[in-house]
C-alpha cells in the first residue's frame, strides 16, 4: 500500500509527538506534495519557538527531512513527491468550494488526488488535521490513522 501523508503526519516521523506511533505502521511507500518541502520545516522550526526542541535538534531534523525528500548522491529520496504544477493548483482551487479547507490543506489534498491517479494503490491519506481528514474521506480515500488510532493531543 502506498500512503499520502500531508505535513501533519510527516512531522511525526521526526519529532516524537502524540500521533508518532501510529506512523510507523505505514511502511515504506510514501508520497508527499512539494507543498511539504515548507511545510514540514515550518512546523519544526514552530516546534523550537514554542520551545519543544532546541535549535540544533530543529536544525538537524529540517536537515534530516530534507535529505529525505530529495535523496543524496547515492541515497534515493524517502519519499516520492508531487510538484506543484498548474493542475495540481487548479484542482487544489476546485475543491475549495466543497470542502472547509485552508489553501494548503487543498493543495495538500490535490496533490494525494493527482497521486492516485497516477501510482498504484495509492488510495490512504494520513493526516492529524481534523478539517482535512473530513475531506480526504469525502474524496474516497481511506484516512489514516483511524479516528480510533489517534492518540489525544
Amino acid at each position: 500500500m502506498t500512503t499520502f501523508c500531508d505535513a501533519s503526519a510527516i512531522v511525526k516521523q521526526y519529532v516524537d509527538e502524540a500521533g508518532s506511533n501510529a506512523l510507523a505502521a505505514l511502511g515504506e511507500r510514501l508520497v508527499v506534495s512539494d507543498l511539504s518541502a515548507v511545510e514540514v520545516p515550518s512546523a519544526i522550526w514552530r516546534k523550537h519557538r514554542s520551545g519543544e526542541v532546541s535549535a540544533t535538534d530543529a536544525s538537524v531534523l529540517v536537515s534530516a527531512f530534507a535529505f529525505d525528500l530529495r535523496g543524496g548522491t547515492y541515497q534515493p529520496p524517502r519519499y516520492a513527491a508531487v510538484e506543484l504544477r498548474p493542475a495540481v493548483l487548479a484542482q487544489a482551487a476546485e475543491l475549495l468550494p466543497r470542502h472547509d479547507l485552508r489553501a494548503g490543506d487543498a493543495v495538500q489534498l490535490a496533490s494525494a488526488i493527482t497521486a492516485r491517479t497516477t501510482l498504484e494503490f495509492c488510495d490512504s491519506f494520513a493526516t492529524f488535521d481534523a478539517r482535512l481528514r473530513i475531506a480526504v474521506a469525502a474524496e474516497g480515500f481511506v484516512v489514516v490513522p483511524s479516528d480510533s488510532d489517534l492518540e489525544p493531543a
